[in-house]
Parts: C-alpha cells; structure tokens; sequence
C-alpha cells in the first residue's frame, strides 16, 4: 500500500517536532514554572514553529527513509 507523498511528509516533520520538544525540554525550556501542561504546550508549539521554519534537517532525512520503505 502506497502512503500519500503529503502524508509521509507531515509524518516526518511531526517527529521532528516531537523530538525538538523533548530536546527543549531537557534544556530547561519553560522551565515548569508556568504549570507542566502549559510549558509541554508551549515547547511543543515553538518546536512546530521551528520545523515550519526549516528545522534543523531531520524531518528531510527520515523522509528519505519513509520514501525508501513505501516503494
């Protein structure tokens, strides 16, 4: 089964997301004075900010790897 082009797209960029979030997190971004809910909120956001803005790269190279594996 194929998977849309769009879709492993999205896909790649939202675990680079995910892992810019938890590498926020572990350098005390939001520093959980505003309530844990908000600064996950709020690191999770910019980390969206981020891949939007070119991120650092990831989301290309496990694209790479989505589109090897649906051929």
């Amino acid at each position: 089964m194929q998977i849309p082009p769009t879709d492993l797209r999205l896909a790649a960029q939202k675990i680079e997301s995910q892992f810019l979030s938890e590498m926020l997190k572990h350098t005390g971004f939001g520093g959980e004075q505003n309530g844990a809910e908000f600064d996950t909120f709020m690191r999770d956001a910019v980390s969206e900010k981020l891949v939007a803005a070119g991120g650092i790269g990831l989301s290309q190279t496990i694209l790479t790897a989505l589109e090897a594996r649906n051929d």
